[in-house]
């Protein structure tokens, strides 16, 4: 619009300053005068982009110094997260190490743990073959308990039947000497069986035929005064008796400390059996 408008009155002002049509400096005055308004122009357009571009400038200045801030904000940010990235590092680090740890205390514990429980078998084991042992031992004492029995009685009756004829003086207190040596023995604590105890007992109170005591009476008569000799003789029966009756004694004892030990050994095995099983 400008430019159409300037070369009319360009031409006017030419037309105005030089009126004659023929003149070479109107041609140059024109071209000049034209020139100077495009470059007018040109200026202004310059002007409103420099303008424009200074008001751009300063949004985008403004722009950047936004983006500015939140890159330091960005940049404090990351420095944070590092930081706890770091401390997280350290944690995870720490709790595999204390899982190894665990882990490693927990296999060793196991392998202790399954070791103990072979060491509790063979013990076991050991025990139950102890205790197998121990009761074929009490059942050799049992035996050899019955055998005493039984000698205890066939040695009860030897010396019921031969302490008749070692009475030669005094036949009528025979039975109570012979009493007192049958009793004495089985006044012992756990000497004796209670059918050894009864069957010594009985024969304790067993008096003498008449027809014994008429042949001892002979006897004493016709044989002479008896010597140390018949005294050690009737001596040495009693004395064996002795001695069979305290091995009995200490078979008894000895068989009653068995039984107590297989008790304990068996409430041992039961305690151990309920500790395995749990």
């Amino acid at each position: 619009m400008q430019w159409s408008a300037s070369p009319c009155r360009v031409a006017d002002s030419i037309d105005a300053i030089c009126p004659n049509v023929l003149c070479p400096h109107r041609q140059a005055i024109g071209r000049e005068r034209y020139t100077s308004m495009q470059l007018t122009a040109a200026n202004r357009l310059l002007e409103e982009g420099q303008h424009y571009l200074s008001l751009k400038t300063e949004r985008l200045e403004a722009e950047v110094k936004v983006k500015n801030e939140q890159l330091q904000q960005l940049d404090a940010l990351a420095r944070r997260e590092a930081g706890r990235r770091a401390e997280l590092e350290e944690e995870v680090a720490e709790l595999r190490r204390k899982s190894h740890a665990r882990c490693s205390a927990a296999y060793s514990n196991a392998v202790s743990q399954e070791a103990e429980l072979a060491r509790l078998h063979e013990e076991r084991k050991l025990l139950v073959e102890q205790v197998l042992q121990l009761q074929s031992a009490l059942n050799d004492m049992v035996r050899l308990n019955e055998a005493l029995q039984c000698a205890l009685r066939s040695n009860d009756i030897g010396a019921s039947t031969l302490a008749p004829p070692l009475s030669q003086e005094t036949p009528t207190s025979v039975p109570h000497c012979q009493s007192r040596s049958v009793l004495a023995p089985s006044a012992m604590p756990s000497s004796s069986s209670p059918a050894t105890r009864a069957f010594v007992a009985t024969s304790s109170h067993v008096d003498m035929p008449a027809v014994l005591k008429e042949d001892s009476v002979e006897v004493a008569k016709s044989t002479p005064a008896p010597t140390g000799d018949s005294k050690e003789v009737g001596k040495r029966p009693s004395s064996t008796d002795d001695k069979q009756r305290q091995e009995c004694h200490l078979a008894m004892v000895s068989m009653q400390s068995a039984v107590s030990e297989l008790a304990s050994l068996q409430a041992f095995l039961n305690s151990l059996g309920e500790a395995t099983s749990e």
